[in-house]
């Protein structure tokens, strides 16, 4: 993936979105403690790429930097589905930056008072020892 962001540009060709509806009350604090958590726990998801005389080099980001949340009310619009869409599209459609940072990115959109769309997006990264091939 990195090969293919130096040579053709960033792209979302790879990215792996995924939308959970919540329902019931959410405890928002508690919504960022439990990502920030997940992100410190894998290295994977605070991974970077940074060329170093022309190689890939993996760095990763402090484990107590936490995941940021992008947060989105929904609730009263009339249009509250063009929106969300909207959104989604926009997550999905908007490359990572190799570079900086994080390899996960995550919206919570509140639709009602009880209803929320928690929605992230990672790239895939696939390993040859996934395969047997490595």
């Amino acid at each position: 993936m990195w090969f293919l962001a130096q040579w053709d540009g960033a792209s979302e060709t790879y990215h792996i979105p995924m939308a959970l509806r919540l329902g019931g009350q959410l405890d928002i604090v508690a919504w960022q403690q439990a990502l920030d958590t997940l992100f410190a726990r894998h290295e994977a998801l605070r991974s970077v790429f940074v060329s170093v005389d022309g190689q890939p080099q993996v760095r990763l980001l402090e484990a107590d930097s936490g995941l940021p949340l992008s947060q989105h009310d929904l609730r009263g619009l009339p249009d509250a589905d063009m929106v969300l869409e909207r959104l989604s599209a926009g997550e999905i459609h908007t490359p990572f930056d190799l570079d900086r940072g994080p390899l996960i990115r995550a919206s919570l959109i509140r639709l009602t008072l009880s209803l929320h769309t928690c929605f992230h997006v990672t790239p895939f990264f696939r390993d040859e020892s996934d395969t047997g091939f490595g």
